[in-house]
């Protein structure tokens, strides 16, 4: 019961926060002479150019990173605020993006989970993790996967050589060579039939059969979209990314080609607008496929907070709106 109340809580609080974020604390992270700093909504200077890498602010929160003494390894990460405070120190080898309210990090040799106040959730106690969604996680003790809830009480016990976070009641599992379904209690729902799967994710669960192509199971296992595709990737936001004769565009839900297979590489959906590598060049489409940012940059990040990071062949980053309107520029 009390372990219930503490999470509603942090996430009664994560829902605060966002909207406190939402209102409040746009900042956008930029390369100052040899670190990063951020700007604010107005691109005037907002916290100082002291991190190695810097996240991207969700939720009021950003994932950065400063490197160790001496610069042998790679860089740490910790979590600050929109007031660049830090709340939790540079301390993680690993620290995932959060997902509804907790994020996966790494500290020593154990994995555990921390929410956007910094406080730990779930205790570091093991070998790996993945995803907190939906009530579990993902959590690896020796050789073999199970699922924990958010406090680190195992819920499905270890026997999966392979787990995909759940998505609703459902969840994909590897056992030896094949992946198939379980439910919210580890129950299998079908026997393996399924060469890979990268897990359910808005009701729907990339699957590679063993033609060789690739195709979408609903939580049945009933096959909803055919296996046409030599390559998909998860549903985000709507859309999937597919890969027709080389080329990547995008279907939605029901099947449908929305973004023609006509690009290098996509990045998914985000705030209305995907990334695509046209020839070697990255411009945006919009969920029409519709080109609203020409193929013009040599790099190109998904949209956040209403602006979109590029790099010119001449090494300049800008931030772009909607329409390509540069914003913000640095070098």
């Amino acid at each position: 019961m009390k372990s219930s109340l503490l999470l509603s809580l942090s996430l009664l609080l994560f829902s605060i926060n966002t909207l406190v974020a939402q209102s409040y604390n746009k900042l956008y992270p930029y390369l100052g002479k040899k670190r990063y700093g951020y700007v604010n909504a107005q691109f005037l200077n907002e916290l100082p150019e002291l991190f190695s890498v810097a996240g991207d602010f969700h939720h009021g929160v950003a994932i950065v990173s400063e490197k160790p003494t001496g610069g042998l390894f790679p860089p740490f990460s910790g979590l600050i605020n929109s007031r660049g405070e830090f709340l939790l120190k540079c301390d993680y080898e690993k620290f995932s993006p959060f997902s509804q309210g907790l994020a996966t990090v790494k500290k020593g040799k154990e994995y555990g989970l921390v929410d956007t106040l910094g406080q730990i959730v779930m205790p570091f106690q093991f070998d790996d993790a993945g995803k907190y969604h939906d009530g579990l996680v993902p959590v690896r003790k020796g050789n073999y996967w199970g699922y924990s809830d958010a406090f680190g009480n195992i819920k499905i016990q270890y026997q999966f050589d392979d787990a995909t976070p759940f998505d609703g009641n459902r969840a994909m599992v590897k056992h030896y060579d094949t992946w198939s379904m379980i439910d919210r209690t580890g129950r299998q729902i079908n026997a393996g039939q399924w060469e890979m799967s990268s897990g359910f994710s808005e009701g729907l669960a990339a699957v590679k059969f063993p033609s060789g192509d690739f195709g979408f199971v609903d939580s049945t296992g009933r096959m909803v979209i055919p296996t046409i595709y030599e390559d998909v990737r998860p549903f985000v936001n709507g859309a999937a990314a597919v890969r027709v004769n080389g080329f990547w565009g995008f279907i939605n839900r029901a099947g449908n080609q929305i973004v023609k297979p006509v690009y290098y590489e996509v990045q998914d959906f985000s705030e209305g607008f995907a990334a695509v590598d046209y020839r070697g060049k990255w411009g945006y489409v919009d969920a029409s496929g519709r080109v609203v940012i020409p193929a013009n940059y040599i790099e190109a990040a998904p949209f956040a907070n209403g602006a979109a990071l590029v790099k010119d062949n001449r090494s300049t980053w800008f931030y772009l709106d909607a329409t390509g309107k540069v914003l913000f520029s640095f070098r």
